[in-house]
């Protein structure tokens, strides 16, 4: 990959890195530092990329592992608010919708977090989910499944029972 423009690579995926790393560890320092890092390990170690078509996930998955140890490293963690419901029977609007979501997504634990936001936000198929998180794809699956439900009974929108999990009203 002795090709490979570092000046165009760091460019078109500095965005990419930094936010995943912000909604990882949800600090902006930190998050800058893994961004550096994750180019500065991706550089020294290009010679290990198999593929240029392959850049996006080899660098998010080392934004990823890197995003893992410095909450361990640091001890960082994140904030167990759960926004209270004022309001169950009437529908979100976006905005409060937005902002619910957001804070439930805050709340996951970085396992789950990390399968979300590489999934619905960079839009990476559970095959491709696998390979960057070096899990089998039926845990990709179930921490998906997982992620879903918690997210959605911290928003209210699913309420545990007796008779097991029940939806008490969908997303709109």
């Amino acid at each position: 990959m002795a090709n490979l423009d570092q000046r165009k690579v760091y460019e078109e995926y500095y965005m990419k890195i930094y936010t995943l790393a912000y909604y990882i560890t949800r600090d902006e320092e930190m998050s800058k530092d893994i961004t550096q890092d994750t180019f500065f390990t991706a550089f020294k170690k290009i010679h290990q990329l198999k593929s240029e078509e392959k850049i996006e996930s080899w660098l998010i998955s080392i934004a990823t592992n890197l995003s893992r140890n410095a909450l361990k490293k640091r001890e960082y963690r994140l904030s167990e608010y759960q926004p209270e419901l004022k309001e169950r029977g009437n529908p979100y609007d976006q905005v409060e919708l937005k902002m619910a979501v957001t804070d439930a997504l805050d709340s996951l634990s970085p396992a789950y977090k990390e399968t979300i936001l590489l999934y619905y936000y960079y839009g990476f198929s559970i095959n491709e989910i696998s390979q960057i998180l070096d899990v089998n794809q039926k845990t990709v699956s179930s921490r998906l499944s997982r992620a879903r439900r918690l997210i959605r009974e911290k928003i209210g929108l699913e309420q545990k029972g007796e008779g097991g999990t029940r939806v008490v009203r969908s997303l709109p």
